[in-house]
């Protein structure tokens, strides 16, 4: 699914895996909620309570920020 009809946004299923992409090399990808007192809420499938339920990782796949199913936080680096 070609969101943007210039294909800057790509959005795809895989058959195992959501893939959404901003294809032009530049720019930030924002997700906000405008509205007062009110969540983002990231919601996913908890199966297996030894696996990674939430990470943000670099292009290398350095993890940075990981939360495990049991909730155990891990942090590469400062929080500032």
């Amino acid at each position: 699914m070609i969101v943007n009809p210039i294909a800057k946004t790509n959005m795809t299923h895989t058959g195992s895996d959501f893939l959404m992409q901003n294809l032009t090399g530049s720019g930030n990808i924002t997700i906000e909620n405008q509205n007062t007192d009110i969540n983002i809420i990231m919601k996913l499938c908890k199966t297996d309570i030894n696996t990674t339920y939430f990470k943000v990782d670099d292009s290398s796949g350095n993890n940075f920020f990981t939360v495990d199913t049991s909730g155990n936080v891990t942090v590469l680096g400062n929080i500032a």
